[in-house]
């Protein structure tokens, strides 16, 4: 099981880097806490969490439920910034990784991750939804 769940991070990154492309150039290392360091530079070092969102399978999911969904993930992930920050990484990226988003109604998802990141530690947040292929994300600016 184990294994599989690196695995499984290690094909979310492979496509998150292909699917993004303002993805920095540089070495990706798998690790533990956060799950991938990226080696742009000498001194440049970027620490990567992954999470995984669940989606119900086959129904559509409101907006609201979503952005409550994303929001406790976060907080989760929030709680061990702590310990990502000793390794002293110059940034520290979180990237939601979700099957199939099967929102309904009208839904910017790069203003909710906007409006969620005002609230978090990490400098950028992303969503890659594995089946459209597609990356949300906001920055801090």
């Amino acid at each position: 099981m184990i294994e599989n769940k690196k695995q499984e991070e290690t094909l979310a990154m492979r496509y998150f880097r292909e699917k993004y492309p303002a993805f920095p150039k540089g070495k990706l290392i798998k690790s533990e806490s956060p799950d991938f360091i990226l080696k742009t530079g000498r001194h440049h070092t970027t620490g990567i969490e992954l999470t995984r969102l669940i989606t119900p399978a086959g129904g559509f999911q409101s907006p609201t439920a979503l952005i409550e969904k994303l929001e406790n993930l976060i907080r989760k992930k929030n709680e061990k910034l702590p310990l990502y920050r000793k390794n002293n990484f110059n940034e520290l990226w979180l990237l939601i990784t979700c099957d199939d988003l099967n929102l309904s109604g009208n839904i910017r998802l790069d203003e909710v991750l906007s409006d969620i990141h005002l609230k978090n530690g990490f400098d950028k947040v992303f969503l890659l939804d594995l089946f459209e292929g597609v990356v949300y994300s906001e920055g801090r600016l």
